[in-house]
């Protein structure tokens, strides 16, 4: 009994319910724009002179890895930007956490998750023909990995204790 009233007096159970939890959706979604906004940022766009390169050996029926892509561990290059904007952020209310990451785009390739990651996929590439036709074929290639939202992540998670600090005030 003695412990309810002390409980009571000392301890606004619905107005610390209630800062807290709205503590938490800005605390969360200033995390959330944070990483967001360092992988969006650790993507470089592919220079003027790389993409003029780049189209030189595609006309003559050459490789271009090396040239207009980055290199394995490093995050991805942005050619068009359709990757970094399709990056996103949201609170879910559910498990009280923040879901930080790039949507799928329309053509389902899964691209996202094996540019993190790395894995195999399929790849249309020009196949020199007699006569100096080209045709486009199917090749099964393995890409390494190229992270860019799990080092925005570790990056921007030791700036979580100060987004925390003096966020809860009384009014």
């Amino acid at each position: 009994m003695i412990r309810t009233r002390l409980k009571l007096a000392f301890f606004d159970r619905p107005a610390v319910l209630a800062a807290t939890s709205k503590a938490e959706r800005r605390v969360s979604n200033r995390f959330g724009a944070t990483v967001r906004k360092i992988a969006r940022r650790s993507m470089k766009k592919v220079g003027k002179r790389r993409r003029q390169r780049a189209a030189e050996l595609r006309r003559r029926g050459r490789s271009t890895q090396g040239v207009d892509s980055s290199k394995p561990g490093q995050p991805p290059r942005v050619h068009v930007g359709t990757l970094k904007k399709l990056i996103f952020y949201s609170f879910d209310f559910r498990r009280h956490s923040v879901v930080i990451g790039p949507t799928q785009s329309g053509r389902g390739t899964g691209a996202p998750d094996i540019l993190e990651h790395g894995g195999t996929t399929t790849i249309r590439v020009p196949e020199r023909r007699r006569g100096g036709r080209r045709r486009l074929v199917k090749k099964r290639v393995r890409i390494a990995p190229r992270p860019f939202m799990q080092p925005a992540f570790d990056k921007t998670r030791p700036e979580l204790s100060q987004l925390w600090k003096d966020v809860i005030r009384r009014r």
